[in-house]
């Protein structure tokens, strides 16, 4: 049996994060991992958000620590500062709950930069073992890249080609 991850980051506290984050603050073997949540500076530093980061809070009850973390992923540098912060905080596992919102329709969006951030830093020498993209139960043969106005095509291409070799192809290196 493996051993759970000690850090686990989380991309976004939407519906799939909260949930994910409810799943992993209750279960057994994850009591002492550390969770983290990654949002956006705005959200932390807004004043209307402060019942909904109570609530996340809530959810990861004690012994399971809970922090979060501000990261836009819509800013220019937010490859760079998420492969650093990967790195940095020494995060095992980064799982993606960023939702159709952050999704491209060209292949060139937040699920890419994401996939790219944790390809860099384990490069950089980060510990990350796992990584799960956003809508990792799709079965995007069946969905096809055009499904939702052609959401679809950026996760398609990173799930047809595997992460590594579409990044290659995409960033040409």
């Amino acid at each position: 049996m493996s051993t759970p991850p000690p850090s686990i980051l989380l991309l976004g506290a939407g519906e799939l994060g909260t949930s994910i984050l409810a799943a992993l603050s209750a279960h057994p073997s994850l009591t002492s991992t550390r969770l983290t949540i990654l949002l956006r500076p705005s959200t932390l530093a807004s004043p209307t958000a402060l019942p909904r980061l109570t609530h996340l809070r809530s959810l990861a009850a004690p012994p399971t620590p809970l922090s979060f973390v501000p990261l836009d992923l819509a800013a220019p540098t937010a490859r760079a500062d998420l492969a650093a912060l990967i790195r940095d905080d020494a995060y095992d596992a980064v799982i993606a709950c960023t939702g159709f919102a952050a999704s491209g329709a060209n292949e060139d969006g937040t699920q890419a930069l994401v996939a790219a951030a944790v390809l860099a830093a384990r490069a950089e020498g980060a510990r990350v073992r796992a990584f799960v993209p956003w809508q990792f139960g799709v079965d995007y043969d069946v969905v096809g890249a055009e499904a939702a106005g052609g959401l679809m095509a950026e996760q398609r291409g990173i799930t047809t080609v595997g992460v590594e070799e579409w990044l290659r192809k995409k960033l040409n290196v």
